[in-house]
């Protein structure tokens, strides 16, 4: 079976008449009136709270506001901490790097490069 399907036929487009415009005329509208209510509405009876409650609702809010700042601060140090140790692991490398450097101007021999390349490797495992 063939999953193709077969076109339609093109239709002719046709220019539809306009049907004439009429005018209407304006309804008269008649306001509603609301329903009057013969009950009178049920009077609510609420039980008052004392003002310590509204107080620890809003002390709750100050707790949690007060831990939230805690944590910030508490990470804060942290990161203050772990950029300090980085800043000390850069300045140490580098200080490695520049003592390999000028080891290696005074090298004459390829033995001399080897050595004092094997030499500056212990010592940086030393560190």
């Amino acid at each position: 079976m063939s999953d193709i399907k077969a076109k339609r036929a093109a239709r002719e487009s046709v220019q539809s008449e306009s049907p004439e415009l009429s005018v209407a005329e304006p309804v008269p509208s008649v306001p509603r009136r609301a329903p009057r209510n013969r009950r009178a509405a049920p009077t609510m009876l609420v039980a008052r709270r004392p003002a310590a409650a509204a107080d620890d609702v809003f002390a709750y809010g100050q707790q949690a506001w007060a831990a939230l700042a805690e944590a910030q601060a508490a990470a804060a140090r942290g990161f203050e901490a772990l950029v300090g140790e980085i800043n000390t692991l850069t300045r140490s490398e580098f200080a490695a790097a520049a003592d390999s450097a000028t080891a290696m101007l005074g090298v004459k021999t390829l033995a001399e490069a080897a050595r004092s390349t094997s030499v500056m490797r212990g010592a940086a495992s030393m560190r």
